[in-house]
């Protein structure tokens, strides 16, 4: 066991950045057990190959990551960073300035350091009232949340008909507990719903949506469709009258073009549970192209260029994946898909495959918000095959899965609470400037509703 006690002055120095820096050597590997838990700000890193994002400091040792940002700082570009995160590592990280907490999430912490943590992530001293840093998570990721998202983090997506998980990169599970309707962590769950559900009317989002969505959660939350009483619970006050419909969407593009090649933004979708059209969320016009040859969408080779568009038909549900055959290149390029893609913004949740070297094929999930990036879980160095190889995207609350080779090998899973309500799906693409990435039979799909118990992971 490794424990490290901190007076409170060397604390809140280490906590404004004033600590020595020094980078471990050990490589990563996410399956490592974890020596220690630090809070620290993220890195801003902007690289040819990947373009600018925000990640967590120490990445070859990193094995999980819990982002304590507002919205706003997240939606920041840097270099100076805004705002904290809580991450474990492989090896013990004291000699590198970040505060942390050794690898027994049960050992006692200090009231001075509990103040310390309060004080670093905007709350008083004294809000914090667990004493070991397993709680101590809990209580950060429920009670002291922002449901919007505005001031602070957003709360754990927390299920009455699951138990509440916490998985920790490295740690495992850390928290397994059942939840009631009566719980705060259920209320501040609807409280996301509705902050979501007045954001999308603002939006100008349509009522038959609206509806589903709604009709989604009764059945999710409460196994039936919805009595007044639920809707009472789940509608902001003065939208109880909306009133819902039963979820069932399923939409599709298989990219068919008869006679000329075609922009993505002007295609129309064909196939099974088409959809009926496409945007662009960061990309110039032309740069996904329609190939009237092969029936598959490219990207127009661009140098050092992310690009991202979705589809504009809504989902019923924020719990839903998308899916596609995607084909990348051995130098460089990348291609995958996105979730929970805004339709008044440039925010989403992707997962993407990535070459490094030949047939050797990295994995990782970000998110966007307004336009910047953040790597939320990567894995690297595995022999996926590059053609062809069906990417699936799947959220559901606060868990991301990203599946690969036939859209059902788990390869990647990561929490995150910030992206919520959404219900659009989409592509993502990037390209070294001198090949391309493919998409073929693309599909956006809700989730079932009640499922059995599930995961909430944070990298795993």
């Amino acid at each position: 066991m490794i424990r490290r006690v901190f007076p409170f002055f060397t604390l809140l120095l280490m906590a404004v950045g004033m600590g020595a820096a020094v980078s471990p050597s050990n490589a990563h590997a996410q399956s490592q057990l974890a020596q220690d838990l630090c809070l620290a700000r993220w890195e801003w890193i902007s690289d040819k190959e990947q373009g600018d994002f925000w990640r967590g400091p120490f990445p070859d040792n990193l094995l999980g990551v819990l982002d304590l940002r507002s919205l706003p700082q997240q939606g920041s570009l840097g270099p100076i960073a805004d705002g904290w995160g809580l991450f474990s590592y492989a090896q013990p990280m004291g000699s590198t300035g970040m505060i942390c907490y050794g690898n027994d999430l049960d050992v006692g912490i200090s009231t001075a350091q509990a103040d310390t943590l309060a004080l670093v992530l905007g709350k008083n001293i004294g809000d914090f009232r667990s004493r070991t840093p397993r709680s101590l998570i809990r209580e950060i990721l429920v009670i002291h949340a922002d449901p919007t998202g505005q001031n602070f983090w957003k709360p754990l997506w927390s299920n009455p008909q699951k138990n509440q998980k916490i998985t920790l990169g490295g740690f495992g599970l850390i928290y397994d507990q059942p939840i009631d309707e009566s719980s705060v962590a259920f209320q501040k769950t609807l409280e996301i719903i509705q902050s979501d559900y007045r954001r999308l009317k603002a939006e100008g989002m349509d009522l038959t949506t609206l509806q589903k969505t709604t009709g989604f959660h009764c059945l999710d939350f409460f196994k039936r469709d919805c009595l007044q009483g639920d809707l009472d619970k789940l509608l902001p006050s003065e939208f109880r009258s909306d009133g819902f419909l039963k979820p069932s969407t399923t939409i599709g593009d298989t990219f068919v073009e008869a006679t000329t090649n075609t922009n993505l933004e002007s295609h129309t979708p064909t196939g099974p549970n088409a959809g009926t059209g496409w945007a662009l969320m960061k990309a110039a016009a032309g740069e996904f192209l329609v190939l009237e040859s092969s029936d598959k969408v490219s990207n127009v080779v661009i140098a050092n260029n992310n690009i991202r568009s979705r589809m504009t038909d809504d989902l019923s549900s924020a719990d839903h994946s998308a899916q596609a055959t995607v084909t990348i290149a051995v130098n460089g390029t990348h291609g995958g898909v996105s979730v929970r893609c805004s339709a008044a913004a440039d925010t989403c949740y992707f997962g993407r495959g990535k070459t490094n070297g030949i047939d050797i094929i990295d994995y990782q999930i970000f998110k966007v918000v307004t336009g910047t990036e953040t790597e939320l879980a990567t894995v690297t160095g595995l022999t996926d095959i590059r053609s062809n190889n069906i990417m699936k995207l799947e959220v559901s609350g606060s868990d991301l899965e990203l599946f690969a080779i036939d859209g059902a090998t788990s390869r990647l899973t990561v929490s995150d609470t910030s992206i919520t309500g959404n219900l659009q799906g989409g592509l993502y693409g990037r390209t070294n400037g001198t090949s391309r990435a493919s998409w073929d039979d693309f599909e956006a799909a809700d989730l079932g509703a009640a499922p059995t118990a599930s995961r909430v992971v944070i990298i795993e």
